[in-house]
C-alpha cells in the first residue's frame, strides 16, 4: 500500500482487530517483474518462508524451507561458516568437509535468536583448489540444509543457485486434467504460464499456440487462450477455446466460469446464465458465479432475485465491498431502501474509500429525503472522487455492469462536471456517456456526446478496459471520420495483444491527425514489433518532424536505428546536435559517449562521462561498463606500441570507477580483461610476482552472467600454470556458445563474437577472424562488450 496517507489509510481498511496489514516484498514468483492480477473473488494461497539471516553475518549461500547457510573462503586461509535456522534446532551437527575429509565438525542448538558464525583456519596450501562441502544435520529431521563451494578448477553452477526453485498453484500435474501427462507439451505450457504472469502475453499466447499446434485438446492451454481471449475483448474465440477445454475434461469447473463471461460478452445472457449454474454446482459456494448471476439478474431487471444472490455472497464473504454496493442497488430497487441503508453504513465504516459505496450512500440518503445526511454524502462522494476520471469511469462501469445505466450515466456527467474545472478532460467520459445514452434509447443525446468525445485534445488518453473495446468500434460506426476514437481504439488493442488491428487502428487514426507525435510514435511501435524496422524508423522520423525539440523520441530514433544496423554517422550527427542542445540529459550524454567509443573516439567519449555528475541509480552498470571499456581500449593501444606503463596505468584506471557515475557496481566483479591484460603488462615488465596476482584476481572473479570474460579466465589460468582450470574455463566459454547459438533471444552479432574468442582460445586464428568479422557484419561494437546480450527492442 505505501507509506504515504493514501497507502496508510488503504493499509487501516485491510487490517483487522487482531492482523495488521502487510504489504508482502515476495510471494509465489521466481523473478521481480513476475506478477500476477488476481480475479475478482479469486483466492490464490502460498505459504511465506521467514529466511533467518539476522546474526549471519555475511550474504547466505544457500537457503531452503528449513534454513540458510554461508560458506565462503577469505584471506586464502579461512573459511567463514555461518548457519541459521527457522525455527529452534536441539543438537545440530554442523560438518564442514575439504575433499571429502572432515576438517570442521560441531554439535551444538542452532536457533533463529542463536545462529553459528565462525571461522575455520587451514593452511593456505590445503585451500587451494579445494572442493569444501557443508551439511547441517539434527538428530530429528536427519539432513535440514547442504552447500558445496567447487574448487576453482571446476566449472561454476549457471543453473539452480542460491534458492531451492519456488512454484506456484497454477502449475500443477497434468494427472489432474483429463491425463494430460509431464513432457515437452507440459513444459511448454508451464513455459506459458509464466511469461503469462510476467505480462508478457503475446509471448505467452505464441507458447500456448505451438501446445495446441501438437495437441489441440490439450484442456488447460485452451483454458489459458481462452482467458487471454476474455482479456483481448475477442469473446466468440474464448468460446470457442473454452469449448474445446471442456470437450477434453468436462469437469473443469474453471473454462465453464469463464464460458459464462465470454456468453455475457456477447450479450447471450441466458447461456451466461447456464454456464455459471453448472460453474456453481461444481464448485459450490463459488462468490464469483454467484455475483456474476446476480449482474445478471439486475440487467434483466430481476433485483429480488439479484438481492437474494448478494445476500449468498455476503453470507461466505461478509466484507465484499462490491457485493454489499450492488445489493443496496437491488434492494432499493425493490423498496427496501432501509435496510440497504444499514447494509451500508456497517461496510462503511470499514471501507470508507469505496467508490461504491459512497456512491449508493449518496442515493440512498437522497431517495430517504434525508436533507441533511444527503448534503454531507454528496460532499463525502465529490471529495472521495476529486477529478480522478478514471475513478468515475470505474465506477460507471461497475453501475453499467448490473445494467444501471441511469446511474452510471449519472456518475459519468458528474465527472465530467468534476474534471471541466480542471485543465483537462478525459475523452472517454463522453464516449461512454454516449454510448449509455444510446441504449437508453436517447440517440438525438448520444451523438452529441460522441462528438464532444472526439474535439478533445488526445495526448492523456490511453484507455485499458476492455469495454471500452464496445465502446470506441461503436463510435466508428456512427462516427467513421473521428480520428480520435480510432486512435484510442488502436491503444486499447495494442494493450490488449491485438498489435495488426491496432496499427489498422492507428493508420486510419493518421489519415486525420497528421500533427499528432503520440500517434506516429505509436506506428513506430507496432512497426518495430512486427519486425519492419525500416518503416518504424519512418515513423519515428515523422513523429520527430512533429515535436523536435522531444529527447525521448530523438532517443528513440537513435536506439532504434542502433537495433537496426548500421547509420552511425547519422545516429552520430543526431547525438551530437541532442549533446550540444541538452547537455544536462544524463540519457543523452550517455548515448553519445557509447556512439563515440563505436566510432574510435575513446578519449572524447571518456570526456563526455567524466565532466558530468550523473543521477544515482541501482542495478544499472551501463555507464560503468562504458567506463572500463573505454580505458580498456585505451590500454590495448598502449600495450600494441610496447608502451606498457602507459597501459598499465589505464587497466588500472578501468577498474576504479567513478562517483559521478552514479552506479552501485561494487555488487558485481566484470573487470577479468583489464586484470589478465595488467597482468600482460606486469609480466613484460618483468613484475612477475604483481602479474600473477593480476591473473588470480581475474579468475577469482565470480560473474557467470558474463560468459565472454570466461575466455579471459582460460588465459589468466595458462599464465599461472593451471592447464585443468584452463581447460575447464574454456569448456564453460564453449557451453555458453552452445546455449546462446540455440537462443531465438540472444543477438547473432554476440554468438558470433563468443565463438571467435572461443576459436581464438583454441588457436585457430583464421576461422577467429572470420567469426569477427561476421559479428561486427552483424552489429557488434566494442560499447557493447560486458553488456547482456538479450534483444527486448528499443520500446
Amino acid at each position: 500500500c505505501g507509506t504515504g496517507p493514501q497507502g496508510v489509510r488503504k493499509g487501516n481498511e485491510f487490517s483487522t482487530k487482531d492482523a495488521a496489514d502487510a504489504e508482502l516484498q515476495a510471494g509465489l514468483f521466481e523473478h521481480q517483474p513476475s506478477y500476477e492480477v488476481l480475479e475478482p473473488h479469486t483466492i490464490v494461497g502460498f505459504r511465506e518462508i521467514w529466511l533467518p539471516l539476522h546474526g549471519m553475518g555475511v550474504p547466505f549461500s544457500r537457503a531452503n524451507e528449513s534454513g540458510a547457510v554461508a560458506l565462503d573462503m577469505e584471506n586464502g586461509k579461512e573459511v567463514r561458516v555461518a548457519v541459521n535456522v527457522t525455527r529452534l534446532r536441539r543438537r545440530c551437527r554442523v560438518l564442514l568437509k575439504r575433499n571429502g575429509r572432515e576438517v570442521f565438525d560441531t554439535v551444538r542448538d542452532i536457533s533463529p535468536e542463536e545462529p553459528l558464525n565462525t571461522t575455520v583456519t587451514l593452511a593456505p596450501k590445503l585451500l587451494k583448489d579445494a572442493d569444501l562441502e557443508l551439511a547441517v544435520t539434527c538428530p530429528q529431521d536427519g539432513l535440514l540444509i547442504s552447500h558445496r563451494l567447487p574448487g576453482r578448477g571446476e566449472p561454476e553452477r549457471t543453473s539452480a543457485g542460491w534458492l531451492d526453485r519456488k512454484s506456484h498453484p497454477d502449475e500443477q500435474s497434468g494427472d489432474r486434467f483429463g491425463g494430460e501427462s509431464d513432457g515437452v507439451l507440459e513444459r511448454l505450457y508451464l513455459k506459458g504460464v509464466r511469461l503469462e504472469k510476467t505480462g508478457l502475453a503475446h509471448y505467452a499466447l505464441a507458447a500456448y499456440e505451438q501446445v495446441l499446434e501438437q495437441d489441440p485438446g490439450f484442456a488447460r492451454a485452451n483454458l489459458r487462450m481462452g482467458v487471454l481471449s476474455l482479456w483481448s475483448g475477442q469473446w466468440q474465440n474464448a468460446i470457442d477455446h473454452l469449448n474445446r477445454a471442456l470437450a477434453r475434461d468436462p469437469d473443469l469447473a474453471e473454462a465453464q466460469y469463464y464460458l459464462g463471461l465470454a456468453y455475457a460478452g456477447l450479450g447471450e445472457e441466458d447461456r451466461a446464465k447456464d454456464a455459471f449454474w453448472v460453474a456453481l454446482r461444481s464448485q459450490v459456494g463459488d462468490v464469483r458465479c454467484l455475483m456474476e448471476l446476480g449482474r445478471l439478474a439486475m440487467r434483466q431487471k430481476e433485483s429480488a432475485e439479484s438481492a437474494g444472490l448478494f445476500e449468498r455472497v455476503l453470507a461466505v464473504s461478509p466484507d465484499d465491498t462490491c457485493a454489499v454496493g450492488l445489493l443496496s442497488a437491488s434492494l432499493r430497487h425493490i423498496g427496501r431502501a432501509r435496510e440497504a441503508l444499514r447494509h451500508l453504513q456497517r461496510t462503511l465504516s470499514r471501507f470508507p474509500t469505496n467508490y461504491l459505496l459512497r456512491s449508493e450512500m449518496r442515493i440512498l440518503t437522497g431517495e430517504l429525503d434525508r436533507k441533511s445526511r444527503a448534503k454531507r454524502a454528496d460532499k463525502q462522494f465529490k471529495e472521495l472522487m476529486g477529478r480522478n476520471a478514471e475513478a468515475y469511469l470505474e465506477l460507471a462501469v461497475d453501475y453499467a455492469g448490473a445494467g444501471l445505466l441511469e446511474e452510471a450515466l449519472d456518475v459519468l456527467k458528474q465527472g465530467i462536471s468534476a474534471t471541466r474545472s480542471g485543465r483537462y478532460v478525459q475523452p472517454m467520459l463522453y464516449y461512454y456517456a454516449g454510448a449509455f445514452l444510446e441504449k437508453l434509447g436517447r440517440l438525438g443525446e448520444a451523438r452529441r456526446y460522441f462528438r464532444r468525445g472526439g474535439r478533445i485534445k488526445s495526448e492523456f488518453c490511453f484507455p485499458g478496459r476492455v469495454e471500452a473495446i464496445a465502446v470506441l468500434e461503436r463510435t466508428l460506426e456512427l462516427f467513421p471520420g473521428d480520428a480520435k476514437a480510432a486512435q484510442y481504439l488502436g491503444n486499447i488493442l495494442y494493450h490488449r495483444a491485438r498489435p495488426r488491428e491496432a496499427l489498422d487502428c492507428w493508420h486510419r487514426a493518421y489519415a486525420g491527425m497528421r500533427d499528432c507525435a503520440v500517434l506516429c510514435a505509436s506506428i513506430a511501435v507496432g512497426m518495430w514489433e512486427s519486425d519492419q524496422p525500416d518503416k518504424a524508423i519512418h515513423w519515428l522520423r515523422r513523429a520527430l518532424r512533429v515535436e523536435p525539440d522531444d529527447v525521448r523520441l530523438a532517443l528513440w530514433l537513435v536506439q532504434a536505428m542502433a537495433e537496426a544496423g548500421g547509420k552511425e554517422r547519422e545516429r552520430l550527427k543526431l547525438l551530437a546536435e541532442l549533446f550540444k542542445r541538452h547537455p544536462e540529459r544524463d540519457g543523452v550524454r550517455e548515448d553519445y559517449a557509447h556512439l563515440l567509443l563505436d566510432r574510435g573516439k575513446v578519449e572524447k567519449a571518456l570526456e563526455v562521462i567524466s565532466t558530468h555528475r550523473f543521477r544515482t541509480r541501482h542495478g544499472i552498470f551501463t555507464l560503468t561498463q562504458l567506463h572500463l571499456n573505454a580505458h580498456t581500449t585505451l590500454g590495448e593501444r598502449c600495450l600494441t606500441r610496447k608502451n606498457y606503463g602507459k597501459a598499465l596505468e589505464h587497466f588500472e584506471q578501468a577498474h576504479q570507477i567513478p562517483l559521478g557515475l552514479g552506479e552501485d557496481e561494487t555488487r558485481f566483479h566484470f573487470y577479468g580483461k583489464a586484470h589478465y591484460l595488467a597482468g600482460v603488462c606486469l609480466e613484460k615488465m618483468g613484475r612477475q610476482a604483481e602479474a600473477r596476482k593480476s591473473f588470480q584476481k581475474c579468475v577469482a572473479e565470480g560473474r557467470h552472467w558474463l560468459p565472454e570474460l570466461f575466455y579471459y579466465d582460460h588465459l589468466s589460468y595458462k599464465r599461472l600454470g593451471k592447464r585443468r582450470a584452463a581447460q575447464a574455463a574454456l569448456d564453460r566459454l564453449r557451453t555458453a556458445v552452445e546455449q546462446m547459438a540455440k537462443s531465438h533471444r540472444a543477438r547473432p552479432a554476440y554468438v558470433h563474437y563468443l565463438r571467435s574468442l572461443y576459436l581464438r582460445a583454441l588457436g585457430r586464428r583464421g576461422q577467429a577472424e572470420k567469426e569477427a568479422r561476421l559479428a561486427r557484419r552483424a552489429g557488434w561494437r566494442p560499447s557493447q562488450e560486458l553488456h547482456f546480450r538479450y534483444r527486448f527492442g528499443f520500446s
